[in-house]
């Protein structure tokens, strides 16, 4: 018996499956969007050399954008139009997690602890110069004197402040950068698999073309009004700019 993860059914209802429990969240996001990318990449690593035929023979076609489905039988053209589709559906997730991490960075909550955290990192650095302070001034007093004991008290009880605030802003930064970290992926990892699935037929052209475009508006055209801070913004921007110009250049797309 042959694999079945060796055939196009296998990667079809994957992919179906896949949207459905998007659709329904009955799964986690990770699990999900790993296996859509399963979908994409078995479909690409099993049928390489059929895909190769299929763009070349697309071009001859008598009937180049008429759709196919399994009923007609799986050839080059449906191994084709199933790789669009793979794409095309991971597209639309990872599009759905951007706008859910959009919405999350920019809701009045986030904002709110946004401020928290910066007036926090203040009050560390307020801290540590008044810790920094006291233990110069115990330099200059004599041991076991009243002053060098009231400056060491004031300097531990400075100390114990500062240590959970430095964890507390370590965990803040953490969570801050994995957010910002999955709501950047997902935006670039969106773009790609619209442009991929251009790449592979013209089958949902339409849609993703203008989905690419609204993006690549959205984000770059936000002014002064940015989600992220310094180099980050221009490195996401740099990736979406260079998403679209493959949009605009890459041969393989019609």
């Amino acid at each position: 018996l042959a694999d079945p993860k060796s055939t196009a059914q296998y990667y079809e209802l994957l992919c179906l499956l896949s949207k459905w429990q998007a659709n329904a969240r009955t799964e986690s996001s990770k699990v999900i969007l790993s296996r859509f990318l399963d979908c994409v990449n078995g479909v690409t690593s099993t049928y390489g050399a059929d895909l190769t035929v299929a763009k070349q023979k697309s071009k001859t076609c008598k009937y180049p954008d008429s759709v196919l489905y399994t009923k007609d039988g799986y050839h080059h053209v449906t191994h084709l139009r199933l790789l669009s589709r793979c794409h095309y559906r991971l597209a639309q997730y990872t599009d759905l997690l951007y706008r859910q991490s959009e919405e999350r960075v920019n809701s009045p909550e986030w904002k709110r602890s946004e401020r928290l955290r910066e007036r926090n990192e203040n009050e560390l650095t307020r801290l540590r110069g008044e810790r920094e302070v006291k233990r110069n001034e115990l330099q200059r007093r004599k041991k076991g004197t009243q002053a060098f004991v009231k400056l060491a008290e004031e300097a531990t009880s400075l100390s114990m402040r500062i240590s959970p605030l430095e964890v507390q802003i370590a965990n803040d930064r953490d969570e801050a950068m994995q957010v910002y970290k999955e709501y950047s992926n997902s935006l670039i990892t969106a773009l790609q698999g619209y442009r991929r699935s251009l790449e592979a037929g013209k089958w949902n052209s339409q849609a993703s073309v203008f989905r690419m475009i609204a993006l690549w508006f959205e984000f770059c055209g936000k002014g002064n009004d940015r989600t992220f801070r310094g180099s980050e913004t221009t490195r996401v921007i740099n990736s979406v700019n260079a998403e679209m110009n493959k949009l605009v250049t890459r041969l393989t797309i019609p």
